[in-house]
């Protein structure tokens, strides 16, 4: 099923915003994240990144740091201050990731445990960035047509958390939205015979299955973004989106 939204989308628009967001020694401590090693090497690239300047493909620098604090959690002790720097090092890693994954000449893996942690930070951020956002993961879709199914699946939930909070997504496209991703769910089933036996719906259908806490979370998150101006017909299938979600097997 083709995607259905006109819009084209944009790759840098989050990132811009993130970049400048980080403070003088966030690059740094992402850098250092593995124990130190090839930090030179690693900070060299990230501020590459932070100008926007993508390398194409994306290589072991800095990849294997931004990975690494893609993964990155605030400890139970951490203060106001800490957490706030985890979420934005880790926002602005996830963001990278997900515009690097549009370039065919880089491999990555992990696409959903990737936008459920950038889906997250945003919002522990509390930036006004949906917009961006919902630009980055549609050019990503776009950017894209052989997306497995499971991963166009979890792109298009991102971007149907991201566009319920958007008045300019109107009822007729939130529901286009809806439908392929319902039609990307289906293809997973068809796929594998198995997907979803086990009665969480889309979390088994994908390997990368490390953040299905986070998955399920984002089904009550869906339904606290509608709004009076959706329609019955929203408000009915991300209410049943979200009860899909949150199953447990």
């Amino acid at each position: 099923m083709e995607f259905p939204i006109s819009r084209i989308g944009d790759r840098f628009t989050l990132l811009t915003v993130l970049a400048a967001a980080l403070r003088d020694d966030d690059l740094l401590d992402i850098a250092r994240c593995d124990y130190g090693t090839d930090a030179d090497l690693h900070l060299a690239q990230l501020r590459r990144i932070a100008s926007l300047a993508i390398p194409s493909p994306l290589k072991w620098h800095p990849a294997e740091v931004l990975e690494l604090t893609r993964w990155s959690e605030a400890t139970a002790e951490a203060t106001p201050e800490a957490i706030l720097r985890t979420h934005r090092q880790r926002a602005f890693c996830c963001t990278a990731l997900l515009a690097a994954m549009g370039d065919p000449e880089t491999v990555l893996d992990g696409c959903n445990s990737t936008l459920i942690q950038l889906i997250e930070s945003l919002g522990e951020l509390r930036l006004s960035v949906d917009q961006e956002a919902a630009d980055l993961l549609t050019w990503l879709i776009r950017s894209d047509p052989e997306l497995h199914a499971s991963d166009r699946a979890f792109l298009g939930l991102g971007l149907l958390h991201f566009a319920l909070s958007l008045p300019r997504w109107t009822n007729a496209r939130l529901m286009d939205l809806i439908n392929w991703i319902e039609e990307a769910a289906r293809e997973c089933r068809r796929g594998d015979p198995n997907a979803g036996a086990n009665g969480t719906w889309l979390l088994s259908t994908t390997k990368y299955d490390q953040l299905q806490m986070k998955w399920r979370q984002l089904g009550p998150k869906l339904v606290d973004r509608l709004a009076d101006h959706h329609s019955e017909q929203v408000i009915e299938k991300v209410r049943l989106i979200a009860s899909l979600l949150s199953q447990k097997s």
